[in-house]
């Protein structure tokens, strides 16, 4: 699924900041839009769809597990290396598991959400809040970057 809005936003971004010369924010906001448009499966659909199929059989097998956030409900996806995800975020990977994961998949985030006691919420998603480890066995949850 691809968040039109977003995507609509950061281009207007991009090019009204490129055509005041702030080059550096046209900069920030055109990566936005290839983030974007990447996790929609659209510049490199194969990435994604890997991404998510790895995590979808690590929920399965109870080595992934889906994360809420109580406050924003934002998502985070803990077990999986960096070496799995490959850049993929937890956004996009929530996106791809809605529209084509499987009904465990699906099972496992609606847990998630009951656990925390509130839905994801998919603006939150959409706005970039993410989570980082603290280190500690935690998450620190924070809005994009």
């Amino acid at each position: 699924m691809i968040d039109r809005s977003e995507v609509n936003r950061a281009l207007a971004k991009a090019i009204a900041y490129k055509n005041s010369l702030k080059d550096a924010q046209a900069e920030a906001w055109a990566a936005e839009l290839i983030r974007l448009l990447g996790c929609a499966g659209i510049l490199n659909p194969d990435k994604v769809r890997r991404v998510a199929e790895t995590v979808a059989a690590g929920l399965a097998a109870k080595r992934i597990k889906p994360v809420i956030d109580k406050r924003t409900g934002a998502i985070a996806f803990t077990g999986i290396t960096e070496t799995e995800r490959d850049g993929v975020t937890d956004g996009c990977i929530y996106r791809r598991l809605l529209a084509t994961g499987s009904a465990l998949a699906r099972a496992e985030i609606a847990k998630a959400e009951q656990l925390a006691g509130r839905s994801v919420d998919r603006q939150a998603v959409a706005q970039g809040h993410h989570a980082h480890s603290d280190g500690q066995g935690g998450l620190t949850w924070h809005h994009g970057h």
